[in-house]
């Protein structure tokens, strides 16, 4: 119940979590961003843009990441 209140109050809050959370973990926010989208709490095209562009981006991410740990030899 009052999970339903906040998701309803702070919209934006939660596009701005599934796109950062899709840069760290994809799988665990996809379907939790698939289950709230098909309850109505969010607008599927807005979710689809930025479930796309947060793994795209976070994809990018990790990888300069690991070239920049590669180069180092960090590990």
């Amino acid at each position: 119940m009052i999970l339903h209140h906040y998701l309803i109050a702070h919209q934006t809050l939660g596009y701005a979590i599934i796109f950062f959370g899709m840069m760290i973990e994809g799988d665990i926010i996809l379907f939790t961003a698939g289950f709230l989208t098909h309850q109505g709490y969010f607008d599927i095209g807005v979710i689809l843009l930025l479930v796309f562009l947060g793994a795209i981006i976070g994809d990018n991410i990790w990888y300069v990441l690991g070239e920049l740990m590669n180069e180092k030899k960090l590990f």
